[in-house]
């Protein structure tokens, strides 16, 4: 009896340490659960940044820099507001007055979007804090002027940098490849949009825009090109859009058209503009990072992407934010050659053309086999001049196919000229990107090739600039749908 009751003693005390413990571990448990609810063990914790929002509010992803400007991720879960502005203070009360102006951004329930705040920082070095309310003025229906308290901020300044501007609206787009066949990658993309359907979230050259892969919160940027109309009043602005990994066959993807702030100009990296689209000649011109192959002729000297070793002794070629080149007539068909020092699988090479008497820009495969030669041996051209429009073959320094002439009324300075290769027997020309001649034989086979810029005898011809741009399927660019506006 004594053990059996020695061993009851045994297991009554164990079962009294594992209850008194296990409450204890329950305990912490539930305390680290709410920690880590409160996202106490999150990134924003190492930067000392916490936001308490209030109900029916929430706000992620503070970040505020040496400045005062911070970033959140906001959104509502009530009903549709339009946010007209934005206030943060270290009182419990803001006047109306006090908020700083936004655009109109427009929520519905659930959705979320980056906002800026400016916040008075008491001091702007790293590890400083800030501790305040965050405030907004908003229009909800027919009511206007109301304004709320959506959360406290508790904010260690954690970057010197500028936070990322917040956005005022966006558009999502699908571009759809219908073809059989994908795009190549990367791949320039065409969107036309009409800015006037956006009004009061353009500022007046459309710098404000950027285009995003995914959603305008987390996706990244693409690197885009505005390549005429970028005006607020314009009827219509193109602008070229680089896909990384292009489009599949047969396939879909989503980007998206972000509105940042209005105060937001272009930044000459991700978003840019044609060079004489800027104030200053190329001012914002990212074309390099857009296509292929990218000159605008800036300044007086010419890049070292070209070969000037083929401009024979009267011709001459001048550089003045654009190109010039020039050749004295009486003189046979002798041409001056600006050449790139790179060949390019040859695609659709393109020149913005400000004045032309006979020019031809062309894809060569092969250098010349004597200085005398006025062709290169082996090229594919298309000739702009003052009375036609030429696609041609050469082999061997002579014209062997001349596969249409078009009247001069198509030949317009400031025009666009493509000469598009898109296979052996599949050639094109097109100005203004429509097609004004094709070849369909197989005379002239090609692999990689320079990019050629002439003139003949007797011609001054001018550039504004010259890029080369990945074929399309099919040539037929991929479709592009623009939802509505968020």
């Amino acid at each position: 009896m004594a053990v059996i009751k020695k061993n009851h003693r045994r297991m009554q005390s164990a079962m009294e340490y594992l209850m008194t413990y296990s409450w204890s571990i329950l305990m912490i448990a539930i305390i680290l659960g709410a920690l880590f609810a409160l996202g106490t063990f999150g990134t924003n914790t190492y930067r000392g940044t916490a936001c308490t929002v209030t109900s029916g509010y929430f706000c992620t992803n503070p970040i505020l820099n040496s400045t005062g400007n911070l970033s959140v991720t906001f959104g509502e879960e009530g009903y549709p507001i339009t946010v007209t502005g934005l206030g943060c203070t270290n009182s419990t009360a803001m006047p109306q007055s006090t908020a700083t102006e936004s655009p109109s951004i427009s929520f519905q329930p659930g959705e979320e979007q980056q906002l800026v705040f400016e916040c008075p920082i008491p001091s702007g070095a790293l590890g400083s804090t800030f501790t305040g309310d965050l405030w907004i003025v908003y229009s909800q229906g027919a009511q206007s002027g109301l304004y709320a308290r959506i959360a406290t901020i508790s904010a260690k300044v954690s970057t010197t940098s500028a936070v990322t501007p917040a956005y005022i609206g966006y558009v999502p787009i699908t571009v759809t490849n219908s073809q059989g066949s994908g795009t190549p990658a990367p791949f320039q993309q065409m969107i036309a949009i009409n800015p006037s359907s956006y009004g009061q979230y353009l500022n007046s050259n459309l710098g404000n825009i950027r285009f995003y892969s995914g959603s305008p919160n987390t996706g990244a940027p693409l690197y885009s090109w505005c390549e005429s109309g970028c005006s607020s009043s314009a009827s219509m602005a193109v602008f070229w859009v680089s896909l990384p990994n292009g489009i599949g066959a047969g396939q879909n993807i989503p980007i998206n058209m972000v509105f940042e702030k209005t105060s937001i100009n272009y930044d000459g990296t991700y978003a840019g503009e044609a060079p004489t689209e800027s104030t200053s000649y190329g001012k914002y011109d990212n074309g390099a990072s857009v296509f292929t192959f990218y000159d605008n002729f800036k300044g007086t000297t010419l890049s070292s992407q070209w070969n000037t070793g083929y401009t024979y002794t009267l011709g001459t070629y001048s550089v003045n934010n654009g190109l010039t080149l020039s050749y004295p007539s009486g003189y046979g068909s002798s041409t001056i050659h600006l050449i790139t020092k790179s060949q390019f699988a040859p695609a659709v090479l393109e020149v913005m053309v400000t004045s032309s008497s006979y020019s031809t820009v062309s894809f060569d495969e092969q250098l010349p086999t004597a200085p005398g030669c006025g062709e290169w041996y082996s090229a594919y051209a298309c000739q702009v001049n003052n009375d036609e429009i030429n696609l041609e073959a050469y082999i061997a320094c002579y014209t062997i196919a001349e596969y249409r002439n078009v009247p001069n009324n198509l030949v317009e300075a400031g025009s666009i000229y493509s000469c598009i290769w898109a296979g052996t027997g599949n050639e094109k020309l097109a100005t203004g990107y429509n097609v004004v001649a094709q070849a369909t034989d197989s005379i002239v086979s090609f692999g990689n090739s320079y990019i050629d810029l002439s003139a003949f005898s007797g011609s001054t011809n001018s550039y504004q600039w010259v890029r080369l741009r990945a074929y399309p399927p099919g040539d037929t660019m991929p479709d592009v749908s623009l939802g509505s506006l968020h």
